[in-house]
């Protein structure tokens, strides 16, 4: 399931990364429009990370306190629509650009749209004491921004100008292994989003082959970031840190998983897919990790 791509590539993503405090002796060569696509682009993920965390702590809090369940819910309105402006902003400056470019932006706008109405939906359901729907909903925007933090960190390789020719950066394994882990994340965001209707609604076996999918995945998930943590050795404590925090919050989604596999034998319908969706809110913030660990962990000191 890996994704690998050739190293120049690799190398435009460590260089861009740089566009908001470039050393005087790097040149990047980009061009104006290209510049400012990269640095919305970067906004927008630098967005989802607190809109994570509120995602998180919602999911705990509209189980428990009502209160704290709206002003919840009303903060993640807020911030979903300055997340919409970062990334409407990035399909202005990034419009020329390649392709590939523009369908990772057009696929995290959607992305985004709909955990916008996730959250539109948990508003009412979480007023009227519907627990276990205004939890599904906040889950469900959960899944929704990890696929759109893979598809903003594919614009971050696909949006940028090849024009720098050569580098010497001995952090450039690191990067392509954490580039690859947030990637293979997409993928298992997929079989969540399909796994959750199936195992509400489907056969047993339907649900046990997707939720046996999602195992295998996340287990190759599991092994990316192990090859990112000792490819990333030496770096700076917050590279550490990025990494360490990804792999933590994979091994939750693990658990999570591992538990469903009882739960939905067992015929627990709300329990098994309340699992599943534990896993997607997981791996948000095990993308939004890995997708700060590329900011953290890059390395452009050595310029051929």
């Amino acid at each position: 399931m890996g994704f690998k791509f050739a190293a120049g590539n690799v190398l435009i993503l460590m260089l861009v990364a740089q566009i908001d405090a470039a050393r005087p002796h790097i040149s990047l060569e980009l061009n104006k429009p290209s510049q400012a696509c990269v640095q919305d682009i970067f906004a927008s993920l630098k967005t989802v990370g607190p809109l994570v965390k509120g995602i998180m702590s919602a999911v705990t809090d509209c189980k428990n306190d009502a209160t704290k369940c709206a002003s919840d819910v009303g903060s993640i309105t807020s911030e979903l629509a300055a997340l919409s402006e970062d990334i409407e902003a990035a399909v202005t400056a990034c419009g020329g650009g390649s392709t590939a470019c523009a369908a990772d932006i057009s696929k995290a706008v959607g992305a985004i749209a709909q955990a916008e109405t996730a959250i539109s939906n948990a508003v009412p359901d979480c007023k009227g004491n519907n627990t276990a729907k205004c939890t599904a909903d906040i889950s469900a925007a959960g899944v929704d921004l990890a696929g759109a933090v893979t598809d903003i960190v594919s614009a971050i390789k696909d949006c940028a100008t090849e024009s720098v020719k050569s580098v010497t950066d001995p952090s450039q394994a690191c990067v392509t292994d954490i580039v690859t882990a947030v990637l293979d994340i997409k993928p298992i965001v997929s079989g969540i989003q399909q796994a959750i209707p199936d195992c509400k609604n489907s056969t047993a076996g339907k649900c046990a082959a997707d939720v046996g999918g999602l195992i295998t995945a996340l287990g190759s998930l599991s092994e990316a970031i192990e090859k990112a943590v000792s490819d990333c050795g030496g770096g700076s404590s917050s590279c550490a840190g990025d990494i360490s925090k990804a792999a933590q919050a994979v091994g939750e989604a693990t658990t999570a998983i591992s538990k469903a596999v009882d739960d939905c034998k067992g015929g627990d319908k709300s329990a098994c897919t309340g699992d599943i969706s534990a896993a997607g809110v997981a791996l948000t913030s095990a993308a939004v990790d890995a997708a700060s660990a590329i900011l953290d962990c890059k390395n452009t000191s050595k310029i051929a």
